[in-house]
C-alpha cells in the first residue's frame, strides 16, 4: 500500500507538476479552526522539502479553484517560454551510442522519457558533457553533469538518462548558432589573451 504524502497535519489529495512547479491540493477534516483545505506548492531538492504559499480554507470550492489557477497559471508562462520553440523530439537514430566510451565534452542527447514531458524536445535534450564519473568508460559513478546548451543551466543526470552521442549531421540550426557563437568567444578570449 503506497503511503499517503503529508503537508503538516494535511493528507495531500491531489498533486500536479508542470514546469516548475508542483501544487498539491491536501485535507485535514479535523482542523480546529475550521481550516480542512489547504492548498500549497511544494518545493524539494535533495536536502529539503517545504510547502509555499499555502491558502487554508474551510471551502473545498475555494480552495479547489487556487490549485487549478495555479496550475494554469504555470501552464501560461510555460506557453510563453516555448513560443517559437521546435517541438521535435530527437530520436536514437540521430545519436552515436556511448556504450563504454567516455564522453566528457561531447554534444549529448537525453532521452526523452527522462525529462517531464512539457520538456521533451530538442531544446531541452541537448547537452553539453562537462564531467561526472558517468560520463567516464572507467567511472565508478553513474553521475553525468551537463550544461543545457538552450538555457545554460548546469544540470545532472545518470549514465544509463543518456540516449548517445549527437550526430553533427542532426545538430539543429539553433544549436549550430550556439556552438558558433561560443566558438567566437573563445577565439576572442585568446586574441586578448595573447595580446598581453
Amino acid at each position: 500500500m503506497k503511503e499517503e504524502r503529508k503537508a503538516g497535519d494535511y493528507t495531500i489529495k491531489h498533486s500536479m507538476r508542470i514546469g516548475a512547479s508542483e501544487v498539491v491540493l491536501a485535507e485535514n477534516m479535523d482542523d480546529v479552526d475550521g481550516n480542512y483545505y489547504l492548498v500549497a506548492n511544494y518545493e524539494c531538492n535533495e536536502i529539503f522539502e517545504r510547502y509555499v504559499n499555502v491558502c487554508v480554507s474551510g471551502d473545498y470550492v475555494e480552495v479547489a479553484e487556487i490549485f487549478a489557477q495555479r496550475i494554469s497559471k504555470e501552464i501560461d508562462r510555460l506557453k510563453q517560454s516555448r513560443a517559437g520553440l521546435n517541438m521535435n523530439v530527437i530520436t536514437k537514430d540521430a545519436c552515436l551510442p556511448i556504450d563504454n566510451k567516455t564522453f566528457v565534452g561531447e554534444i549529448i542527447v537525453i532521452r526523452p522519457e527522462r525529462i517531464c514531458p512539457e520538456y521533451r524536445n530538442e531544446h531541452y535534450q541537448i547537452m553539453r558533457c562537462t564531467g561526472g564519473n558517468g560520463a567516464k568508460s572507467d567511472g565508478l559513478g553513474t553521475s553525468v553533469f551537463c550544461r543545457e546548451l538552450f538555457t545554460g543551466e548546469d544540470v545532472k543526470y545518470r549514465r544509463g538518462d543518456v540516449m548517445g552521442v549527437l550526430k553533427k549531421e542532426c545538430y539543429p540550426d539553433w544549436l549550430k548558432e550556439k556552438l558558433k557563437f561560443e566558438h567566437n568567444l573563445q577565439k576572442k578570449k585568446k586574441m586578448k589573451e595573447e595580446e598581453r
